[in-house]
């Protein structure tokens, strides 16, 4: 509105359209009108008009103050956008937007089994590569591939890394048994088509490739086979590029899909892998590719269908556990190695902490060259639910026979009393949740044993793995000085200023404690189990692993 003009004018200087449905007619017969306000009850709330004029005898009204509806909506608004605006205020204060790792998704597009441009699909669904003289030749992938390819599109997501990670590690070795190449996925958080989603009241990616955390054999990195090797390994190949040599719409003539709900009940982890192998060698044989349906994508079980690989497995060790000793010589852990960007921050963080001599360097795996005199403690527990009620011990690769420290055997004690269910609650809350003073306690004991087992470095140094600086964290930290013990980056200082990106932070966490003497773990979370795996897999047993 130009003041003093009596017109309301838009942007481009002409007169607004007049708005009709705020004036009534005053007399219907001279069709002359007048404002609202002389004949409406919001004429209450709206005394006079911002401005008006009159045209051709008609008398418009262009703006008037806020009726007590127009206020209440304004007021709803702010309500609203205050809160909203707030939030990612404090969303983005907590951690700002997260890396993008276009370098490392780019790094997946280009590694070498990616013959995006030399390959082609005929009609019959071929693959073919065109040669300098335009000719056409078939693509020989039994020579990169073995028997084919095999991919688990259902896999798990929306879950903590290491849920996701300890699948991984038993698809892969799958995929390897069954002489085909495995196809790795993006860490995924959420479904959603947006490239961030909300975690821990902080912006994170939706989905993180995977190269930003792990390399090698499960990654796509490169795994040449030994000549001491007795069987071949193949590159692992993207879901992006598999979904382009493998289309949804090629015929079953080069593929083929399995499902979960056709596997029989399994009574120990041998007999299980050995199942599904057979089974992708008998109806995969001759199909390039093999996609294995799976039902419950977060893990659940029941109603929703089956897994390959369900939670009851992860629980039991007569199922995981058997694997343990074939999967730490398998290649998919012997090749096994974090990214160099894990690498990188590790690298950096043991100088800052002094554990490292400037002359040393870590290999790609990040667990040679042991910190000597470092105890690593997991503190993130896993579902610590009554065992009454689940019926259930250690999760993972904690259930491994090497493992010093075993869960009870529940049929060692009289359950079926309250006061034997009650004696089984506690024992399990003190393995699953154990109070500060029973860290401390385990702590001292697995020290003790530490020194008394070989001539080993006494164990003076502590890092703690955890998701958060909980209280209880800072409070073990304290108790633990007063043991005698040096307590190394206690606030994650050093690890958050030297790169600590979060959407990688458990990688970097895992391969500290890889490489610590000892390691002091948790059997219910999956995070000690993996980190176990990868430890026993380069040599580290015994008093080098223990339970809390």
């Amino acid at each position: 509105m130009l003041p003093g003009n009596g017109q309301c004018l838009n942007g481009t200087g002409k007169p607004q359209v007049p708005n009709l449905v705020n004036a009534i007619p005053t007399d219907d017969k001279r069709g002359s009108w007048e404002p609202l306000r002389s004949h409406s009850p919001e004429s209450l709330y709206n005394v006079s008009p911002v401005c008006s004029h009159t045209h051709a005898g008609v008398s418009y009204i262009c703006d008037r103050k806020p009726s007590l509806r127009r206020r209440t909506i304004q007021y709803s608004a702010l309500l609203v956008a205050v809160p909203l605006a707030l939030m990612t205020w404090a969303t983005l204060w907590q951690g700002g937007f997260p890396q993008s790792y276009t370098d490392i998704l780019k790094l997946e597009i280009d590694l070498p089994q990616h013959q995006w441009e030399d390959t082609q699909l005929t009609a019959e669904g071929k693959l073919v590569q065109v040669q300098h003289n335009g000719e056409l030749k078939f693509v020989d992938w039994g020579r990169d591939a073995g028997e084919g390819y095999i991919r688990f599109p259902d896999h798990l997501w929306g879950q903590g890394f290491n849920s996701i990670f300890q699948e991984g590690i038993l698809y892969a070795q799958l995929a390897h048994l069954a002489n085909r190449s495995y196809i790795f996925e993006d860490y995924v958080w959420s479904q959603t088509t947006l490239p961030y989603t909300l975690r821990n009241a902080a912006l994170r990616l939706s989905r993180t490739p995977l190269n930003a955390l792990i390399s090698r054999f499960m990654a796509g990195g490169d795994v040449s086979t030994s000549p001491y090797s007795k069987k071949p390994s193949h590159n692992s190949i993207s879901a992006r590029y598999y979904e382009y040599i493998c289309p949804s719409t090629l015929s079953e003539r080069y593929r083929v899909t399995l499902s979960a709900n056709d596997a029989p009940h399994f009574a120990d982890g041998l007999s299980q892998m050995a199942w599904w192998v057979n089974r992708v060698k008998e109806v995969g044989k001759g199909k390039r590719c093999v996609d294995i349906q799976e039902s419950g994508i977060r893990g659940t079980v029941g109603a929703q269908g089956k897994r390959v690989f369900d939670n009851q497995f992860f629980g039991s060790k007569n199922r995981i556990g058997q694997l343990v000793p074939q999967l730490i010589k398998s290649p998919v852990l012997q090749r096994f190695s974090w990214s160099p960007l894990v690498v990188d921050v590790v690298e950096r963080t043991t100088h800052a902490l002094g554990t490292k001599s400037p002359e040393t360097s870590i290999d790609s795996t990040g667990t040679r060259n042991t910190i000597q005199g470092l105890l690593a403690i997991d503190l993130t527990w896993g579902d610590c639910a009554k065992p009454s009620q689940l019926n259930r011990g250690f999760t993972g690769f904690n259930n491994a026979d090497a493992m010093m420290d075993k869960f009870f055997d529940e049929e060692a004690v009289e359950s079926s009393s309250p006061e034997g269910r009650a004696e089984v609650d506690g024992y399990h809350l003190k393995r699953c949740n154990p109070s500060t003073d029973q860290l401390v306690q385990r702590a001292r004991e697995v020290s003790v044993d530490w020194s008394r087992a070989s001539e080993h470095t006494p164990l003076t140094k502590v890092v703690l793995i955890s998701d958060d600086l909980s209280a209880q964290h800072l409070e073990l930290s304290s108790a633990l000085e007063k043991e005698g013990f040096e307590i190394l980056d206690a606030d994650q200082r050093v690890r958050k200023g030297l790169g600590r990106i979060e959407d990688v932070a458990v990688a970097v966490d895992m391969a500290l404690a890889a490489r610590a003497e000892d390691f002091l773990g948790n059997g219910f979370s999956p995070l000690s189990g993996n980190v176990a795996l990868l430890r026993m897999a380069r040599g580290y047993e015994g008093e080098a692993n223990r339970l809390v």
